[in-house]
């Protein structure tokens, strides 16, 4: 009697421990991760804004970052589940687009200015779609990418024990 339960005492320790090392390994990102990706990708978005205008650079990739910006910044702030986030963020992006579309400064009778420019942008373009559509898709990528070398890794870790 006293052998069983000392081999259960053990066997759920085990166990236990297997769980935990589990967890901490398939852990998510942490927050702080995001916002320093966030640092990153909004320096890289000033550097644009200064640097290049009116070019391919400012007009499309900076869409293309945008939308991974808004994503790293809803994460780091956030606990919401990364393909929610993302296509969240997606869905923000169109609908700015959309707003675009029906000219809603004039529709609401506001004059343009560099704060409703920036917040809105300035004009509709399909490109705009296509470069949030691509940089969310990167942001799906990228995240699914690394929970399938996080599982892989965590595989490999336990076939070796």
């Amino acid at each position: 009697m006293y052998l069983e339960t000392l081999m259960d005492e053990k066997l759920y320790t085990r166990l236990f421990k297997q769980l935990h090392r589990i967890k901490m390994k398939n852990r998510p990102i942490k927050k702080r991760y995001y916002l320093l990706l966030a640092s990153i990708v909004l320096t890289i978005e000033v550097i644009i804004a200064i640097f290049f205008k009116g070019s391919f650079v400012r007009q499309t990739f900076g869409d293309f970052l945008v939308v991974i910006l808004l994503y790293l910044m809803v994460k780091s702030c956030f606990e919401v589940h990364w393909l929610k986030a993302a296509l969240s963020v997606l869905c923000f992006a169109y609908f700015v687009e959309f707003l675009q579309w029906v000219n809603i400064l004039e529709v609401l009778g506001l004059q343009r200015s560099l704060t409703t420019d920036l917040i809105l942008g300035s004009f509709f373009d399909w490109k705009d779609i296509l470069a949030y559509s691509m940089g969310i898709l990167f942001v799906i990528v990228v995240e699914y990418s690394y929970r399938l070398i996080c599982k892989a890794n965590l595989v490999e870790e336990e076939i070796t024990q």
